[in-house]
């Protein structure tokens, strides 16, 4: 397969950008510190956190608006998030969910969502666009969806426990390779059937202000897939080309690997 916007780069050379872990914040709608989504809409927030890279479920101020609902009952929300904390990036999504079965959402993948800044609108032909691409007004298709789980929070590293020792401390595999002055959030979009999680690996540079208050700076995002036992092929790392036009560049690395989500 001709991978025109695939960027893959060496795990030793990617991993000499990190060191440490540190993990935002969450808010719900009313602004509160909390681990968990209390809002209205759960489905639209389930599919969100394993469909946008960097929401992290819990790190997030998150606000949901249903705006429009089709014949067969789909939905088109509006899913609006803050993904940094320093600086302040908040972001606008529109999400469609296909339909809601017992404990289950259901969503067409890769392509069920469009993102922009804050503050930037959505023009008539995206909307349209993501409309079309979810089969807006036409019967449903189940072979198409893909389905998760119905929650209000979820693991932020949802891999099977010691990834940071088998990575990191000594003798792992990428022991002595870490630099001091940047740090990383790892966030879960979920495992395929083989148990390999699909990360969000989001790099920030730490610097201190003029008050002597350390803060981080957003720098850039991967996507990366760790085996069950967190070892890692040299394909399974991705550098995301584009902050809120992904979706075609995330659909050919997943198909590269073979991944694809699974809920139990």
């Amino acid at each position: 397969m001709k991978m025109k916007k695939l960027i893959l780069i060496p795990l030793l050379s990617f991993l000499l950008l990190f060191n440490g872990c540190f993990l935002l914040l969450g808010y719900n709608r009313e602004e509160q510190f909390i681990a968990e989504y209390t809002g209205e809409h759960p489905e639209i927030f389930s599919i969100a956190v394993y469909s946008i890279l960097g929401d992290n479920a819990w790190g997030s101020k998150v606000s949901v608006e249903i705006l429009e609902e089709d014949a067969y009952g789909r939905t088109l929300a509006s899913y609006e998030t803050l993904l940094d904390e320093e600086p302040d990036i908040k972001c606008r999504t529109l999400i469609i969910c296909q339909k809601t079965e017992d404990s289950y959402a259901y969503f067409y993948p890769d392509f069920n969502f469009i993102i922009k800044p804050e503050g930037e609108e959505f023009s008539e032909e995206e909307i349209g666009n993501l409309k079309e691409g979810n089969d807006w007004g036409k019967p449903l298709n189940d072979e198409k969806m893909s389905r998760v789980k119905i929650i209000r929070d979820k693991d932020v590293d949802s891999s099977k426990g010691g990834w940071r020792g088998l990575l990191f401390e000594e003798d792992g595999v990428f022991y002595g390779t870490l630099q001091e002055d940047e740090y990383y959030t790892l966030n879960s979009l979920g495992r395929d059937k083989d148990g390999r999680t699909l990360f969000a690996f989001e790099v920030s540079s730490a610097k201190r202000n003029n008050r002597g208050i350390e803060v981080y700076k957003y720098e850039r995002r991967y996507a990366l897939i760790l085996n069950p036992d967190n070892t890692a092929q040299e394909s399974y790392l991705m550098l995301i080309e584009d902050d809120y036009n992904y979706q075609e560049q995330l659909k050919e690395f997943k198909e590269l690997n073979d991944w694809e989500l699974y809920a139990e």
